[in-house]
């Protein structure tokens, strides 16, 4: 797994260079819940990613929404 993930003071910025798969998205998970278990949002560079499956898209989508949740909390 391949991935920068930056927190700021808001927000958190997430570089994901490998695939993103259902068989992957476990992993990204743990790792960016804990790195941005603060942040108000993420933005999420996929420009170097060389995989992405519906998997990943509903990680993606759910993970946006964790932060939400978290924030209005």
């Amino acid at each position: 797994m391949t991935t920068k993930i930056t927190k700021h003071k808001d927000h958190c910025t997430i570089k994901i260079a490998c695939d993103l798969t259902i068989y992957q998205t476990y992993e990204y998970q743990s790792e960016m819940a804990q790195k941005c278990d603060s942040a108000n949002f993420a933005m999420i560079g996929l420009s170097e990613n060389s995989g992405l499956d519906v998997a990943g898209i509903h990680f993606l989508i759910s993970f946006q929404k964790q932060l939400q949740a978290a924030v209005e909390m």
